[in-house]
């Protein structure tokens, strides 16, 4: 959440976009999407969008990893509990 805002206020002072098109493009560089109807012009904001796009897809693999990690471990609980109450 700390990225997307970041990165919806950095484009919106340097790029000088309005919050919602900075929102929109954070959004759509977050999700790999890239239309293309918004491109960063300055150097600056190539140099930010490159690192935004990296520690994005981090976040996302991260933030996957643990959900799945959840799942497995509640997976996991249920099944001996279904053995104990078996026994």
């Amino acid at each position: 959440m700390f990225l997307l805002i970041g990165s919806t206020l950095f484009y919106s002072q340097t790029e000088h976009w309005s919050v919602i098109d900075s929102l929109y493009f954070s959004v759509m560089t977050m999700a790999t999407v890239g239309y293309g109807d918004f491109v960063p012009t300055t150097d600056l904001g190539k140099i930010f969008t490159i690192i935004y796009a990296f520690l994005s897809i981090g976040t996302f693999v991260a933030f996957t990893a643990k959900i799945v990690r959840l799942i497995l471990e509640d997976g996991k609980k249920n099944r001996w509990i279904k053995k104990e109450s078996k026994e």
